[in-house]
């Protein structure tokens, strides 16, 4: 604590102050500039999280098939052998078929290790410690597998569990294309083809199937794997096609159909398809209200007013302010930090451009934009024009918003064009693409981070040169005050030998 006056009698530490006061004007309007930075960048953020939520959490979640589709597909007869699933592109026509045979995968298995279970030989149990274990390996104690082109090599300390996982893995240049697993209870290894059908598995050879009783490979057991068939045809048909495929999943007719079991022209399973659009038409209008929400956050935030009368507060000015004062000051001096900004005036551009771009079709549904005052916002004015659309078209309506495998639907197009913003947002700000969290650190990699260095630096360099011109002062005065303690102890001496 500096304490001084003794000598003049003046209030130094008062003087002081009042010159650094004037001195630090600018250091504080510094410090006022870099606080509405730091609040502009949060506010970019908080819009950066709309903008994240509304891309991977509600237009990737509406652009799925299910969300969208009204198609139903209604099974009768025999339910057990085939399931049926709609999709948006399902043709009403109504289907017979029953299941001939179903599809497998080719199979290869050995004769297995004697007594497997009984030893206790499990997908734990060592290489080395299974019968010939040891004696069996090459010289550098492996064992080699392979299956066509592919070839893998296992040391004798590799657990059972441990040559699956690499055959499984199949990470070769050549692949093996099976997947391996192994039987505890008859000490068979099992190859399988990966794929159903009539796809075989290459010639097997190597050391390794030794240890599973599989030498000579002869004694290899193969089963060849079979195809699906079904005989199908539709309402009106006098007989059935036979279908064939690899596989149990087929789709026809834009049904997908799964084969649980096999059948009888007797025990025939019967598909229709019925249309129910419920909830299509909530997903419909949940988007809506999302696409709105989004686009009334991004107008008021370019449209909201600037209080330039309001910059930030001090420390100072907070301790002299009540809690209310405060927040009311703050409230204004953060309005408007957005406004006019050209990344959310862009983003609101793009989405309203792919609505106008559609909405001679989105109008022909009951769904047109709002009064112009309301910038851009969507209404749905007639639930029962877009149930009829359904019902009458449903695959105009899924292909509208979702589209189709070669031209995008309303939802993709909204999300390119937020993604290309987004990254915008990333390069200026520091933020996520991928993040909705409004305290995630900011990438320091940015144009405001780099700002943000720049007004730190400033910052610094300014409060050391106002402690130094601080210091500066209270030496001179310090200086004076000893001057004038001289001065004074003179003059009383003085005093004193004139009147003695």
């Amino acid at each position: 604590m500096r304490v001084f006056g003794f000598g003049s009698g003046m209030d130094i530490d008062s003087i002081v102050k009042e010159i650094m006061t004037a001195k630090r004007a600018p250091l504080d309007k510094l410090k006022q500039q870099k606080q509405t930075f730091e609040w502009q960048r949060e506010s970019y953020r908080e819009v950066n999280s709309k903008l994240v939520d509304f891309k991977i959490n509600k237009l990737a979640k509406y652009n799925k098939g299910e969300e969208m589709n009204p198609q139903k597909a209604v099974l009768t007869g025999n339910s057990t052998a085939i399931s049926a699933k709609a999709n948006a592109d399902a043709t009403p026509v109504p289907m017979e078929m029953y299941v001939e045979q179903l599809s497998t995968r080719t199979t290869i298995t050995t004769t297995g290790i004697t007594g497997s279970y009984a030893n206790g030989y499990k997908s734990s149990t060592m290489l080395s410690a299974l019968p010939g274990g040891t004696s069996n390996a090459d010289p550098q104690g492996n064992y080699t597998l392979t299956i066509g082109d592919a070839e893998f090599i296992f040391n004798k300390d590799y657990s059972i569990s441990q040559v699956l996982s690499r055959i499984n893995a199949d990470a070769g240049e050549k692949k093996a294309n099976v997947v391996a697993s192994f039987d505890e209870l008859t000490g068979k290894l099992i190859l399988s083809a990966k794929e159903y059908g009539d796809k075989k598995i290459g010639a097997v050879g190597g050391n390794l199937l030794s240890l599973f009783n599989a030498a000579p490979t002869d004694t290899l057991s193969i089963t060849d794997g079979k195809t699906g068939i079904i005989h199908v045809k539709s309402e009106g048909e006098a007989s059935f096609q036979k279908v064939e495929f690899n596989g149990n999943k087929t789709i026809i007719n834009g049904i997908n159909i799964s084969l649980l079991s096999t059948s009888t022209e007797a025990t025939s399973s019967k598909i229709s398809v019925q249309v129910e659009p419920t909830k299509a038409i909530e997903s419909i209008k949940s988007f809506i209200n999302d696409y709105n929400e989004l686009i009334e956050m991004m107008n008021k935030k370019t449209n909201e007013k600037t209080y330039r009368d309001f910059p930030p507060l001090s420390d100072d000015q907070r301790k002299e302010m009540s809690e209310d004062d405060i927040k009311n000051w703050d409230a204004k001096a953060k309005s408007g930090l957005l406004k006019n900004d050209t990344i959310l005036a862009a983003t609101i551009l793009n989405m309203r451009e792919i609505i106008s771009a559609n909405l001679g079709d989105l109008s022909k549904m009951g769904i047109d934009t709002g009064q112009y005052f309301e910038g851009g916002k969507l209404v749905l004015k007639s639930e029962d024009d877009l149930n009829k659309m359904f019902q009458n078209n449903p695959t105009f309506v899924t292909q509208l918003f979702q589209g189709t495998g070669e031209q995008k639907g309303i939802f993709s197009q909204i999300s390119t064009k937020i993604d290309g913003q987004l990254q915008k947002l990333v390069d200026k700000v520091g933020t996520s693409k991928y993040s909705t969290s409004v305290t995630d650190v900011f990438k320091t990699n940015s144009i405001m981070g780099d700002m943000l260095k720049n007004y730190n630096k400033r910052i610094d360099n300014m409060t050391q040169r106002m402690n130094d011109l601080e210091t500066k002062y209270y030496k001179q005065y310090a200086a004076m005050e000893q001057a004038m303690s001289k001065y004074n102890a003179q003059s009383t001496s003085l005093t004193n030998f004139i009147s003695g």
